[in-house]
């Protein structure tokens, strides 16, 4: 294990404990989840340890949804962290998001790292991802902001596997049909192959 990846393992279960409220640290994915009973709250560190001992620190957020994580094993597909997802510097581009100006990377020298980033990023993760959290609390409120390539989540033509999956696990596989439209004509013959093996379970 590199110096860098043993600092965000500490990193991670330091905020696990900020954090509180059922979050626990999965130190193999750098992944923070709070579960509940139908979805789960997702945090993965992220950034870049390219000029360790100087590395930047950010994360992905998302949430995690038991039906579509049904779907997924029925389809033999490789689970996701989350289904519906965004990503810290991207905060930005969140149109009208409650704290547009928060700080969302740090670059840290892991040899003299500083005291409170963990204080700071529990901070962020919370006003950042909170409102992301409330906002997508639903099968179908996610589904719609895929669909419609919202700017609070990573959406669109690149993200159908995604749309997919909720439609699926919504039954509504038709709206997956129509919207599918927009693909590109090789991104259509992987929805198609997907639709076929779907018809089938």
């Amino acid at each position: 294990m590199s110096q860098a990846e043993n600092y965000q393992k500490i990193l991670g279960a330091e905020l696990a404990e900020q954090l509180g409220e059922g979050y626990k640290f999965l130190r193999s994915k750098l992944e923070l989840r709070q579960k509940g009973k139908q979805s789960s709250n997702v945090i993965v560190l992220a950034g870049s340890n390219k000029y360790s001992p100087r590395i930047s620190v950010s994360f992905y957020f998302g949430r995690h949804f038991e039906e579509i994580n049904k779907v997924e094993k029925a389809l033999g597909l490789e689970p996701m962290h989350y289904h519906i997802q965004q990503y810290s510097p991207n905060l930005h581009k969140m149109v009208n998001h409650p704290n547009p100006n928060l700080k969302h990377t740090w670059n840290v020298n892991i040899d003299k790292p500083p005291v409170l980033i963990s204080r700071e990023l529990c901070v962020a993760i919370r006003k950042i991802s909170g409102p992301f959290f409330e906002r997508f609390d639903s099968l179908q409120s996610s589904r719609e902001a895929l669909a419609a390539n919202d700017s609070w989540c990573f959406g669109g033509p690149t993200f159908w596997r995604s749309l997919f999956l909720f439609d699926a696990a919504l039954g509504d596989i038709e709206h997956f049909k129509q919207w599918s439209r927009c693909l590109n004509d090789f991104e259509e013959e992987q929805a198609n192959q997907l639709l076929e093996k779907y018809e089938k379970i």
